[in-house]
């Protein structure tokens, strides 16, 4: 497993303990990983022990969680901007999904360019419409795209208004805000020049 590969394990770690733990959260039940970064974070002393379990305070979480979560993102951006910066093998490609009826747009939660468009060959999401993770660069010919978490290839991309049209249930239009292809090839070199440097 490498590095890229591992940092995704931990965000998916992340997912599944908010989604199965309530409250206090037993330090056993991080990967070894998570609980080295958790004692080296906070002192155990401070952690009570609920049910013969030394377990980790809801707002501890939050706060543990939050900082992670920002060095995780951090460190698979900036190896995923190197990563554009050389291009896609073709192997990568080959395994890649494939994002069709695609469009760039600015992700205010992302404070950054994402892509949006139907899924397949995902490992997470199929069919339906998606949001990528943040997009590191893109192909000037926009046949393959990488994101922070991984390379797309790329096919039929969409004007706003086809676009809306074969989503339109699934996204309202003043949520949307495009961005033009030369301008997101433009800003993603930008951002992974910066990175090379």
């Amino acid at each position: 497993m490498d590095a890229h590969d591992k940092d995704l394990a931990l965000v998916a770690e992340f997912k599944r303990l908010d989604e199965t733990q309530r409250g206090a959260i037993p330090i056993a039940s991080l990967s070894p990983v998570l609980q080295i970064a958790f004692e080296r974070a906070h002192p155990l002393a401070a952690c009570p022990v609920i049910d013969g379990q030394v377990c980790i305070q809801p707002a501890d979480w939050i706060m543990f969680k939050a900082r992670q979560a920002q060095e995780l993102m951090h460190r698979m951006r900036k190896r995923s901007l190197r990563l554009a910066w050389d291009g896609p093998s073709a192997g990568d490609l080959d395994r890649a999904p494939v994002l069709s009826h695609w469009l760039a747009a600015m992700e205010p939660r992302m404070i950054g360019l994402a892509l949006m468009g139907s899924a397949s060959n995902h490992p997470k999401y199929v069919g339906d419409l998606i949001v990528t993770s943040r997009l590191c660069g893109i192909c000037k010919d926009g046949t393959w795209a990488r994101t922070i978490s991984r390379w797309y290839r790329l096919e039929d991309a969409a004007t706003l208004d086809t676009f809306m049209d074969g989503n339109a249930g699934g996204v309202r239009r003043e949520d949307i805000h495009p961005v033009r292809m030369r301008d997101v090839v433009l800003m993603t070199t930008f951002e992974q020049a910066e990175e090379m440097q």
